[in-house]
């Protein structure tokens, strides 16, 4: 066949006279430009260069749209977008064919980082303004991400503790060898510890320093080079340095309407502050119910604050390990005299409270503890515990508002409710990891991961925002 089309590589002008001739009027690039053009960088905390000597810097301006629309066609690497703008036909548009380096793009962001946080919260607000968030139902969420690390130069205060206390135990055994092998008196050279002894004292002061330093970041484990990645638990129960990245979601079009970055795996810590962050970014809106998954629980997040919650109970939650649910001595059926604050059991005795008991696994539950004291003359003592000092029961000190969340929680309006978080809020972070390819950080350090995933949430609204406004 001779009518194939083949690259004339004799011509001078491959491209048209005008690159708009490449963009059609709805490309996202013109959105994205549109909507930097309209922020006041300055007034958001951004700085520009202030070199006077040599060519002129690069705009903040001009550098935040490289950014911007390398997140949002999945480039992260500041190399990767270098090479870009030479050849993306996007970006050589949006910079009107200027070419930055990559420490040109690196240094702007290193210098503005925190105030990325700024473009997400404007992205929340050209949404409101556009009718895109109804504020009728938000749901909660987070997700873990790796750090940019390898875990084999983590250190850990277990594994330090058990080398230094064996080091302890080597160098012991040495010195007694020493003084039994040499009774008579020896000459300055051979008094010298070995050099077995010597290099483990180098390495106690290593780990001596190495433990100072978990201890003034108030960590059990650390990296080198990323001192603010924590373990976590990763899909499929395995553990690494990561972070736990949050949002929250609107559902009237999937709108991320409030984000944070930190350290502490348990997500319970994030709830309220995900709730006033979303306040704060939608003009003081407060969404009419917000929703959140088991890893959420506590009473403290369903103390009222003003805004109506609807949070997973856990499974075992009030779940005695030794009494069988159908038993009459299950927890539920001890009653509970508020005026005397003393429970009694199926058996009419009083459970008197004796001490407060703190959490696990670092969640925010506080819980009482309330023991029998006339155990010994109870006929059923061995049907209703198999403690040796009496039956006790710990009850959670916002237990009457979790029996109201119970309650609330059987209406169908509010089962509805529950399982629709799966739908708002899910989808956004399988478009984050499968799409946009983000799993691991590329950037160390807690404010550089911060600004990376204020970065990712501000893309997914803009393309939310594009594809309502131009579909």
């Amino acid at each position: 066949m001779s009518n194939l089309i083949q690259a004339d590589y004799s011509k001078q002008l491959l491209f048209p006279p005008s690159i708009e001739d490449y963009l059609s009027e709805d490309d996202p690039v013109r959105f994205l430009r549109e909507f930097i053009d309209s922020l006041d960088l300055k007034e958001l905390g951004f700085e520009e260069s202030e070199g006077e000597i040599g060519r002129p810097a690069y705009s903040v301006n001009l550098l935040l749209k490289v950014v911007i629309y390398g997140c949002f066609e999945g480039i992260r690497s500041f190399r990767s977008l270098e090479r870009q703008c030479k050849r993306d036909v996007g970006l050589i548009w949006l910079t009107g064919m200027h070419y930055p380096d990559h420490n040109s793009i690196w240094r702007f962001y290193k210098k503005n980082k925190k105030s990325i946080k700024g473009i997400f919260q404007q992205s929340v607000k050209v949404a409101l303004k556009n009718d895109l968030i109804g504020m009728l139902l938000n749901a909660v969420d987070g997700t873990r991400i790796k750090a940019d690390v390898s875990d084999r130069n983590k250190i850990s205060r277990k594994k330090l503790e058990g080398i230094l206390s064996e080091l302890d135990n080597i160098g012991d055994k040495l010195i007694e060898d020493l003084d039994r092998n040499n009774q008579t008196e020896i000459g300055e050279e051979e008094n010298k510890l070995p050099k077995e002894l010597q290099d483990r004292e180098k390495l106690r002061k290593k780990i001596q320093d190495d433990l100072k330093e978990l201890a003034d970041n108030e960590a059990t484990q650390m990296h080198k080079t990323d001192k603010d990645a924590r373990t976590m638990r990763f899909i499929g129960n395995q553990f690494a340095l990561g972070y736990n990245c949050q949002i929250g979601v609107d559902s009237t079009k999937g709108i991320i309407t409030s984000a944070e970055t930190g350290q502490n795996a348990a997500d319970s810590v994030y709830f309220g502050e995900m709730i006033e962050q979303s306040k704060l970014n939608t003009d003081g809106q407060t969404a009419e119910t917000t929703v959140a998954d088991a890893g959420y629980f506590s009473g403290k997040n369903l103390v009222d604050k003003g805004y109506e919650v609807l949070i997973n109970i856990p499974s075992d939650y009030n779940q005695n390990k030794f009494i069988d649910k159908d038993s009459p001595y299950y927890v539920k059926n001890f009653d509970y005299d508020k005026q005397r604050d003393v429970y009694k059991c199926p058996q009419e005795k009083d459970l008197t409270f004796r001490r407060y008991q703190k959490g696990y696994n670092g969640s925010n539950y506080l819980g009482k503890i309330y023991k029998c004291s006339d155990y010994a003359n109870c006929p059923v003592v061995k049907e209703c515990t198999k403690l040796k000092d009496g039956r006790q029961i710990c009850v959670n000190v916002h237990h009457q508002i979790i029996e109201q969340q119970k309650i609330k929680q059987q209406g169908v309006l509010n089962k509805d409710k529950l399982k629709k978080r799966r739908e708002i809020v899910e989808p956004v972070f399988g478009y984050i990891k499968n799409i946009l390819n983000y799993r691991r950080a590329t950037l160390r350090g807690l404010e550089n991961v911060k600004s990376q995933w204020y970065l990712i949430c501000t893309i997914i609204n803009l393309r939310k925002i594009h594809k309502a406004l131009y579909a």
